[in-house]
Parts: structure tokens; C-alpha cells; sequence
């Protein structure tokens, strides 16, 4: 009854993990969660090279293999092979890997090859001391004939120091199916886990189906509105769709072309997915552009009254400093230059960038009357020493003519009325306009017997 139970739960599971088309086939590594480990075997490594203990001479051939099983025999592909590779050694970059595809031989192991690639340098790929990931696409796309199939890693050393490893988990750690081997010029084929009691798995990932490239780019990230419509270039599998997220950014889901001047302002993703029935995308950050000018108006400014109290308004446009991220802004300025004006004004300056976008400062400009007033004085004036020959000044003030440009200016008296002289005086009359400017004028008084 045991026996039974066990086998029904084995065939649920099968059932249950089953590959679909275009799936990832990562179970048999990530089922249990892997802890990554190096197996040393003599004076070499088990699921790489250098493997003096299995080979017959330094630079034989080793291939490492993970088997899968395939929804659909004879028809569906494998378009990509994930690796897990690392500790790479090779000074002067002679080792050379084969990544292929086999059919089970009928007896739970590696037979017919089927197809992949061959030749490929683990130092152009980008392979050094640490573990890292890299995807190898199979453009021949081989279709495994049997429900149980194989993928293996064959290393060619150029001679006995090179070295390479293919990532493993620890011992324990693998899911006890035996899929994983290594065939060695000295033993040929071994499966690790009846060998070398070595339950383990090996970061050998299949991808089935046709591995569609959503490669794309655009020419910037940034584009302001006013620019011309960019559309990107597709350097993978053409005939996808173009989306992008959040709202806003007006895009054309055949060709990608953005048009800018109907889209928002803002930060979007745009994501290509390919067609086909193994899909891919990938995601590309695009900003529009579409931020408001910036101005700094100069200081508050001082300006003279002219003759009539009045001053006309300068062009300060040319003071102000302004910038826009996509183009030069245009400034105007408000009251115009030349608008006669009588008092305090608060001048606006604008910029403007063209595409709806504007930015304003303001500054004072505050009139000042720095013109002295205008004053006559009376001519000389011959009078009549009293009794006493001695002679009181009058007040002149009102025989004296003076103006002012923004008012009536005020007239004072030097000596004062009523001061007593007994000789030829010189008067000075000053004319004060009330903004602490003034004006003088002189005159003589002249006493006689």
C-alpha cells in the first residue's frame, strides 16, 4: 500500500511541474533553494576544468549535463541555454566552450547531439572569478526528439591552466532525480549523483521555444517637446508592440515614434514586447521635457525725472538672465519700454519658451528729482539809509521768479528780513524744491545818504 501511495504522489508531481512551451525550465536548480558550491576532485574540479583525475591528457574535452523533460517532443525548441559559470582562468584566452542539445540515449543518458553552438570564449563573454549568469542563445534552434533531454557545457581546454567551473548547489541539495552528469575521456559518461554520491544541481537553465530579442533604444533619454519626433531604433525581433505607462506620452505601438508635442511632460517607461508565442520585452526610461523657463529680473532701479516731472521707462530686458532646457527664451517686459510714467513702477518681465511655457519677475522702478529748481533774482536794489544811517532789509523773496519741475519751490532769504546793515549788502535768495534740491541767486542792496 506504501509502495502504491508513493508512486501515485510521484506522478502527481510530474504532472503538476510539467514544462509548458516557452517556459524557463529553472526547477531542477532552484528546487530547493541552492546554496552555491565549488566540488574539488583531486587536484581538480568536478563540474569544470582542470580535471586530471577523468581525463586522459590536460587538454581533453569535459562536458557537464543537465537533463529537462520536454512538453512536446520533435516539435518544441530550445532557443537559449541560462549558465551559471565562473572561475574563469585562461591568460591568453584559448579555452573554448560548445553549448549543445542531446536526446536521451534510451538508457538515462546523453545520446544524439541535436544542436547549439559551438566555439564560444568565456573571457569574450564576460566570465570571470565569481559566479555569474549569462545567457547563450541557440539560433538553430534544436527540438529534442525524446521526452528526456539533455543540455551540456563542453569545455575544450588550450592547455593544462585553464580553468573554468559550471555553478553547482551543495551536496544535498539537489531534487535526487540523477539528471545531471559528466563525460570525461577517462570514464565517459558518469551520472554525479551514483558515481560520486553527489546529490546536486547544476545552473544549466533551458528556455524553450523560439528566444525572441526585444532589444530597442532611443537616441536619448530626454527629449523637450519642440525637438523632432523621435522613434527608435530596433535592434532585435522587429514586428512587436510599443506601450508605455503612466498616461500621457503619445506613442506609436508599431514603430515606437513618439510625438512630443502631444505628449505631457513627465518621466514614462516604454516597454517592446515582441510577437510570437515566446514573448519578451524590455523597458526603456524616456522623459518629455516640458518644464517652465526660468528668469531673474536685476535689482530695483532708480531713474531721474525729467523737466516735466516725468520719466519715460527704459528697455531693462537686456538686465534680466533667463534659460529654458530646450530652447532660448523670448522676454518681454511690462509697461513697455518707453511708456511715460510719473511715479513708483512695478516693471514685469516675462519669458517665454515657446511651447506654452512662461516664467515672470518683478522689480521696482522708483523716480527720483534730482533737478534743482530755477530761480531770478531781482536786480540790484538802491536805497535809503534811515535817520539813524542805518537801513532794515526788506523781503525780496516776492521780487524773485522761481520754478521747480515736479512743484513750487520754496524761496528763503540771506540775510533775514528785518536784519540792519549800515553798508552795501550782498542777498542771496535760495530756491528749495522740497527733494532737497536747490538753487541760488544774489543780488545787492545798496545804502546811500
Amino acid at each position: 500500500m506504501k509502495k502504491i501511495l508513493l508512486i501515485a504522489l510521484t506522478l502527481l508531481t510530474f504532472t503538476l511541474s510539467k514544462a509548458q512551451e516557452c517556459d524557463t525550465l529553472s526547477y531542477e536548480w532552484e528546487t530547493p533553494t541552492p546554496t552555491t558550491t565549488v566540488f574539488n576532485y583531486g587536484s581538480g574540479r568536478l563540474t569544470g576544468v582542470p580535471d586530471p583525475s577523468n581525463s586522459t591528457n590536460p587538454t581533453d574535452a569535459k562536458t557537464i549535463f543537465e537533463g529537462f523533460t520536454s512538453p512536446s517532443p520533435g516539435t518544441t525548441s530550445v532557443g537559449a541555454v541560462l549558465l551559471g559559470l565562473g572561475f574563469l582562468s585562461d591568460a591568453n584566452d584559448n579555452l573554448r566552450i560548445d553549448v549543445m542539445v542531446y536526446d536521451d540515449n534510451g538508457s538515462g543518458r546523453p545520446g544524439t547531439q541535436v544542436g547549439g553552438v559551438t566555439g564560444l570564449s568565456p573571457t569574450s563573454l564576460g566570465v570571470v572569478h565569481n559566479f555569474r549568469e549569462f545567457w547563450i542563445e541557440l539560433p538553430s534552434l534544436p527540438v529534442p526528439t525524446t521526452s528526456r533531454f539533455y543540455i551540456g557545457v563542453v569545455m575544450h581546454p588550450g592547455d593544462a591552466s585553464d580553468q573554468l567551473v559550471v555553478q553547482a548547489s551543495a551536496k544535498g541539495q539537489g531534487n535526487g532525480d540523477g539528471s545531471n552528469s559528466i563525460t570525461t575521456t577517462g570514464f565517459g559518461n558518469e551520472k554525479l549523483l551514483s558515481v560520486y554520491s553527489s546529490d546536486i544541481d547544476l545552473k544549466i537553465i533551458a528556455k524553450l521555444g523560439i528566444v525572441r530579442d526585444p532589444s530597442f533604444s532611443y537616441g536619448s533619454s530626454s527629449y523637450c517637446s519642440n525637438l523632432p519626433d523621435p522613434t527608435p531604433t530596433i535592434s532585435g525581433d522587429a514586428g512587436g508592440t510599443f506601450t508605455s505607462s503612466p498616461s500621457g506620452l503619445s506613442i506609436n505601438s508599431s514603430t515606437g515614434k513618439i510625438d512630443l508635442s502631444a505628449s505631457s511632460g513627465g518621466t514614462y517607461t516604454v516597454r517592446y514586447t515582441t510577437g510570437g508565442t515566446c514573448s519578451q520585452f524590455k523597458t526603456q526610461s524616456v522623459a518629455i521635457v516640458d518644464d517652465q523657463p526660468t528668469i531673474t529680473c536685476p535689482a530695483n532701479q532708480t531713474i531721474d525725472f525729467n523737466a516735466s516731472c516725468q520719466y519715460t521707462l527704459p528697455d531693462y530686458r537686456s538686465l534680466a538672465i533667463a534659460s529654458d532646457n530646450c530652447s532660448t527664451p523670448t522676454i518681454t517686459q511690462s509697461p513697455a519700454p518707453g511708456s511715460v510714467l510719473s511715479a513708483t513702477q512695478v516693471v514685469t518681465l516675462t519669458a517665454n519658451d515657446g511651447d506654452g511655457n512662461i516664467k515672470t519677475c518683478t522689480f521696482s522702478v522708483t523716480p527720483a528729482d534730482n533737478t534743482k529748481p530755477t530761480i531770478t533774482c531781482p536786480a540790484d536794489q538802491n536805497v535809503s539809509f534811515d535817520t539813524s544811517c542805518e537801513y532794515t532789509l526788506l523781503d525780496y523773496t516776492t521780487m524773485a521768479t522761481a520754478a521747480d519741475n515736479c512743484g513750487t519751490a520754496t524761496i528763503t532769504q540771506s540775510p533775514a528780513v528785518g536784519t540792519v546793515i549800515t553798508a552795501s549788502q550782498v542777498i542771496t535768495l535760495t530756491a528749495t524744491d522740497g527733494n532737497g534740491n536747490t538753487e541760488t541767486c544774489t543780488f545787492n542792496v545798496i545804502p546811500a545818504d
